[in-house]
């Protein structure tokens, strides 16, 4: 076998391998190589073609690649971090509210995702507070009956912006980490907080 003859069986295999590749990024590093030894083995053989075809693909093979480390990094970034909320202002529109006013009833339709600009916002049933940079009416849009589970009234007047539900679910189709970052929230919000530690004091008469 000449090397030619092996560099032509190699760069062969590694597309072969590309097909039992379970992952993306895995994929993309394998069509790499094959490119790489494919484009060698057409300029020791004089195959053109060849040679023009793989130095076409190894670009988009690298670009695809880095578009999946990218995502693979977001999505980390998301799952470990709060709610990047600077990606969702350019969807979001302003609401002035004055104090007192109310933003949604518990039961109402869950139509929007809200962020406090300003002011300082009510939630009447848990006895909580959403203060300005937070996010909040997150809980009805995902759940299954897509009603709100609590009210929320203005406290103190201010400015809200707001997401519709249909932009969010297309935000989250196209861009995950968001996604992802609203089910952090999300999960956060459900969690029951943990219960206090009680320390027991010792029994009278010892030293501890």
């Amino acid at each position: 076998m000449t090397v030619v003859d092996a560099i032509g069986f190699l760069a062969a295999g590694l597309v072969f391998l590309t097909f039992w590749m379970k992952t993306l990024i895995a994929l993309r590093l394998v069509a790499i190589g094959s490119n790489i030894a494919f484009a060698g083995y057409g300029v020791i053989a004089e195959l053109m073609p060849i040679v023009v075809l793989h130095l076409l693909l190894l670009p988009l093979n690298l670009y695809r690649a880095w578009e999946q480390l990218r995502l693979r990094r977001r999505i980390e970034t998301a799952l470990s971090t709060p709610p990047q909320v600077e990606t969702l202002l350019p969807h979001m529109r302003e609401r002035p509210m004055a104090e007192g006013a109310e933003v949604f009833r518990k039961g109402d339709r869950a139509d929007c995702l809200y962020f406090v600009a300003s002011g300082l916002v009510e939630i009447p049933e848990f006895a909580a507070e959403i203060a300005p940079g937070q996010l909040f009416g997150e809980v009805g849009l995902f759940n299954r009956e897509g009603r709100r589970v609590a009210s929320a009234v203005m406290k103190r007047a201010g400015t809200l912006c707001l997401i519709e539900r249909d932009t969010i679910l297309r935000l989250c189709h196209t861009q995950p980490d968001i996604g992802l970052s609203l089910t952090r929230l999300l999960a956060d919000r459900i969690a029951p907080a943990p219960a206090p530690v009680r320390l027991t004091p010792p029994a009278a008469g010892h030293d501890g």
